[in-house]
């Protein structure tokens, strides 16, 4: 069984060393990953089917196995949600080149972006 501190962990190493790619190859991994999501479709149904029947016997409330539940359409919304995401600007590589004064135009417009 996996170790979700463990998964955690790696995913944030992970999240670093993502950070410092550049932006055509953080795009490649953002459709690679798209693909693959679509390519283990049927696994990611059948290991959430377990989960969701986990969740009722263990007295989840109905609204919570029903979040949890993947449909066709909220698989297609996560799918497609990852490729829109490869199509938006890369901010932090903005961020980087930007002189000091831009930097804190760019840091204000990122965080009214991440309040709305």
């Amino acid at each position: 069984m996996l170790d979700i501190k463990e998964i955690a962990k790696k995913a944030r190493n992970a999240g670093y060393d993502y950070s410092i790619l550049d932006t055509k190859s953080k795009n490649e991994a953002l459709y690679a990953i798209a693909d693959e999501l679509d390519n283990n479709r049927e696994a990611i149904f059948s290991v959430n089917k377990t989960d969701v029947e986990n969740a009722r016997n263990n007295g989840l409330n109905e609204a919570l196995v029903d979040r949890l539940t993947l449909t066709d359409s909220r698989f297609r919304e996560m799918v497609e949600g990852v490729r829109k995401v490869a199509t938006l600007d890369d901010l932090l590589a903005e961020f980087m080149m930007a002189e000091p004064f831009q930097m804190v135009l760019l840091w204000l417009r990122n965080l009214f972006l991440l309040v709305l």
